[in-house]
């Protein structure tokens, strides 16, 4: 039997009280991206799921603030989402959630998250 739900879709949400909903699914990378503005800055993105991603970063973050960003996605090259900083990870970097995600843009993020889930589970 196969799934025929839209691998593109977070899972549906319940409307039990206290029941937590899964999370989508996450790869952990590195996967190369960069910080667009005045100056663009190097990153390496881990933990990407369609609705964000951990940003490993040695420069300044604030918390609750919109940036830019361009991921190079396997299978799917470059994408550019705003993403919102949630919080900091001292000594690491900063996690994002993706914000305002053009269906085109979530369909790649989801493409991508899928074949890297594939390939990791194919035998050797």
């Amino acid at each position: 039997m196969t799934d025929s739900r839209d691998p593109t879709l977070p899972p549906a949400a319940t409307d039990l009280p206290g029941k937590r909903t899964k999370r989508p699914p996450r790869v952990n990378g590195p996967f190369e991206a960069r910080r667009l503005g005045a100056l663009e800055l190097p990153l390496r993105i881990h933990d990407m799921s369609i609705g964000g991603c951990l940003i490993e970063s040695y420069h300044e973050a604030t918390v609750g603030r919109r940036i830019e960003i361009e991921i190079d996605l396997p299978g799917e090259g470059w994408v550019k989402v705003q993403a919102e900083t949630l919080y900091l990870r001292e000594n690491f970097g900063f996690a994002v959630k993706f914000v305002d995600v053009d269906e085109q843009t979530r369909v790649k993020l989801a493409r991508a998250v899928v074949q890297v889930l594939k390939e990791r589970t194919r035998p050797r």
